[in-house]
Order: C-alpha cells, then sequence, then structure tokens
C-alpha cells in the first residue's frame, strides 16, 4: 500500500514523485481543491487510539483529494496505542505493516502535529466526520467527552456525513441528548 507523504497534499507518490503522483491522484486533489472541498474533521483521544482505525481512513481519504483536520481534547498531539503498534502478531494483535505505514505518515501530517481542542471545533469548518475508535483504556476520554458529543450532535443536526468505527459508536450523543420534546435526535432518520 502506497501511503500519502508527510506534505499535506494527500498525494499518494508513484513510481514518478517529481509529477506530484499519478495522474488519476494529481486529477482527484485538483477536483478537491477546485470544489472547495472542506476538511473532513477526525477527532481523537489524546492516547490509546487504534491506530488502524485512525490512519487506513486518513490515508484512504488522503489518498481520495480529502484534508483531514485533527481534534483533541486539550489540543494536544495525540499517540496511538502502542500495544496495537509494537506489540506481537502483526496483523492480528498488532496494527499490519500498511496500518504501522499510514500510522507514520499521518502522525507527519501537519494537522496531526496540530490539534484543534475539541472546544474549539467549528462543524460549519467541515464536509464529514470521522470517528475512528479503539479498546485501550485512554479511549475513555473521547468516547465519553461531553464536548465532543455536542460537536457530534452539531455535525448530525446539519446533515453532515458522520462515520462511525468500532467504540467510536458510543460518541453518538442519541442515547444522552434528545429534542425539548424528549425524543431522540435520530429518530426520524
Amino acid at each position: 500500500m502506497k501511503s500519502p507523504p508527510a506534505d499535506g497534499t494527500g498525494l499518494s507518490r508513484g513510481s514518478d514523485e517529481s509529477k506530484g503522483g499519478t495522474m488519476a491522484q494529481r486529477n482527484s486533489f485538483d477536483r478537491a481543491r477546485r470544489r472547495g472541498r472542506k476538511p473532513i474533521l477526525m477527532p481523537l483521544p489524546d492516547h490509546d487510539f487504534d491506530p488502524t482505525e485512525a490512519a487506513i481512513p486518513w490515508s484512504t481519504c488522503m489518498s481520495g483529494g480529502w484534508n483531514i483536520a485533527i481534534s483533541t481534547e486539550s489540543g494536544s498531539v495525540p499517540v496511538a496505542d502502542l500495544r496495537r503498534l509494537e506489540g506481537p502478531l502483526p496483523g492480528l494483535l498488532t496494527a499490519s505493516k500498511s496500518a504501522r505505514t499510514a500510522y507514520k505518515h499521518m502522525t507527519q501530517d501537519p494537522a496531526f502535529q496540530h490539534p484543534i481542542p475539541y472546544e474549539r471545533i467549528d462543524v460549519s469548518e467541515y464536509e464529514a466526520l470521522l470517528l475512528p475508535g479503539g479498546d485501550a483504556p485512554g479511549v475513555r476520554q473521547y468516547l465519553d467527552s461531553t464536548p465532543l458529543r455536542t460537536k457530534v450532535l452539531q455535525f448530525w443536526v446539519q446533515h453532515k456525513p458522520i462515520g462511525a468505527i468500532c467504540q467510536a459508536f458510543s460518541c453518538w450523543p442519541e442515547r444522552s441528548i434528545h429534542k425539548p420534546d424528549g425524543a431522540s435526535y435520530t429518530e426520524a432518520r
């Protein structure tokens, strides 16, 4: 698998790096830029997120011409679940080689190095929301975050696409946030 470079372009490098990726990748990126696409927001916990569940979707979106903005609770640089990166049995209990490579590229991206605090997320600035999961203890910070749940609800109310992987469905506010009439916001959909 070829992963996006750390230069923030989102273009995977083919055999001809001097041209900035394959023709299809350059065209996809150019189309996204011309359309004025807003970035996709990917909130993460400060530590313990699953590197595969974050880096593979990040890589796929970046290769498709999307920019990804990263957010953490306090705006600190996130760190993946180290057991998933360095543990035994790659591809089974540990991230596969391609996931580790994608994670390396993701951590070099300027958006990853300068995350937005949950409280400062302005939903109008993003096209969609991507919620990766994880099962290590540090993920609770993310799953139980009231500010993040509020932002997830704002994405939902504005009819913006939301993708959630594995445990990230626990961020879903439908069980805890309701309309004034008591109905769930997701009831009618």
